[in-house]
């Protein structure tokens, strides 16, 4: 997309040192506060949530805005447009 955009390669190498791959979920979230839902893919209804939430950032919040998850009270969870 970068290089159709006709971006330099020192550009698109810049941008590319700002991004992290992580292996899971809880990984990928652990220094953040805050998660939104945005799609219905089925994956984000078997995540466990608790776990993930545990490893974030207090006051952790998880915002579903495609009704995907359970309602669980443990968790900060708010359901957009429920």
């Amino acid at each position: 997309l970068w290089k159709s955009r006709n971006e330099s390669l020192s550009a698109i190498k810049a941008k590319l040192t700002r991004c992290e791959v992580h292996q899971t979920p809880t990984e990928a979230l652990a220094k953040s506060f805050a998660v939104a839902i945005l799609t219905e893919w089925d994956e984000f209804a078997t995540y466990d949530w608790e776990v993930i939430v545990k490893n974030m950032v207090k006051p952790a919040k998880v915002f579903d805005g495609r009704n995907v998850m359970i309602h669980n009270k443990k968790i900060n969870q708010y359901f957009l447009g429920k």
